[in-house]
C-alpha cells in the first residue's frame, strides 16, 4: 500500500514537469515507495517535510541504505526547516540539473545529496552517512 503523494511532492513534480522532465510519484524500488523517481537517470527523490523522531530515524536510515545499495542516486529535499521560504522552482531547477548531468551515468549511483527549501545544497540533519559518497 502506498500513500497518496503529499502537496510538497505534487508541487515539486509539477515544477519539474514544466522544465521538461517527468518524475514518477511513489515509484517502487524493492520494498520501498519513493516519493519521486526519474528511472532513466537513476535519481530518486525523498521529500522530508517533518523531522524524524528517533524511532523513525533508524527505519529511514535503513531505507536510505537500501536505495543507495540498489544503485540509485538519491536527492533528499529537506523542507522542515522554517527558513528560507520554500521555492519549488529552485528545487525543481536543481533536480533538473541533476537529471541532465547524470544522463544515466553510473558515476552518481549509490551517492546522495541533500538540498534545502531554496534548492541549494544543505547540511543533512542527522542523516549524514560518513562512509557514503555525498554529492555537494
Amino acid at each position: 500500500w502506498l500513500a497518496a503523494p503529499g502537496s510538497h511532492v505534487r508541487e515539486i513534480a509539477a515544477a519539474v514537469a514544466t522544465r521538461g522532465h517527468g518524475l514518477t510519484p511513489q515509484h517502487l524500488i524493492g520494498r520501498y515507495g519513493i516519493d519521486l523517481a526519474h528511472p532513466p537517470s537513476g535519481i530518486a527523490v525523498e521529500v522530508l517535510a517533518t523531522r524524524l523522531n528517533p524511532a523513525r530515524r533508524r527505519a529511514y536510515r535503513e531505507r536510505i541504505e537500501y536505495l543507495l545499495d540498489a544503485g540509485w542516486a538519491l536527492v533528499i529535499v529537506e523542507l522542515f526547516r522554517r527558513r528560507p521560504p520554500i521555492s519549488y522552482a529552485a528545487i525543481a531547477q536543481q533536480l533538473v540539473t541533476d537529471i541532465e548531468q547524470s544522463g544515466g551515468a553510473q558515476s552518481l549511483r549509490g551517492q546522495y545529496r541533500v538540498i534545502g527549501r531554496d534548492g541549494q545544497s544543505a547540511t543533512p540533519a542527522r542523516l549524514y552517512f560518513a562512509y557514503r559518497p555525498r554529492v555537494d
